[in-house]
């Protein structure tokens, strides 16, 4: 019983060490397009957070004197007026996060309404971003 057992051990910790890396390697992430251009970005990839009845439908970025510029398009799925708070975390091609916390901005949104919130980078080394999203207190 004990020699099978440690067979098995033995047998397992030499399979793990003989194993390929299999890690997955980040990418570099670009979001700034060529000038003239627009790309539009998956809402789920950069939102983070969530509030009431706030939906972003849209993601598009373009450039700006150089400058990452961020158009998220956000509805307020409610039938009431409502505030979204929102500020953006900006991120190098490596996912460093360039300067510190941006203020909570707030915009009021009338019951069914949608409108565009533009955010842009201070920092030319912004290639990423994330939309943080929160409730009303």
């Amino acid at each position: 019983m004990w020699k099978s057992l440690c067979l098995f051990c033995v047998s397992a910790m030499l399979v793990a060490c003989s194993a390929p890396d299999n890690y997955p390697v980040k990418q570099n992430v670009n979001l700034i397009p060529h000038p003239q251009d627009v790309r539009e970005v998956v809402p789920e990839s950069r939102v983070i957070g969530t509030a009431h009845s706030f939906v972003v439908k849209k993601i598009r970025t373009s450039t700006e004197n150089g400058l990452l510029k961020v158009q998220v398009e956000v509805l307020n799925n409610r039938g009431l007026s409502d505030l979204l708070y929102f500020r953006a975390r900006w991120l190098d091609q490596s996912g460093v996060m360039q300067g510190e916390y941006e203020p909570w901005q707030t915009e009021r949104f009338e019951g069914g309404q949608s409108s565009i919130v533009t955010l842009i980078a201070s920092q030319s080394q912004v290639t990423d971003f994330r939309f943080e999203i929160k409730p009303q207190y």
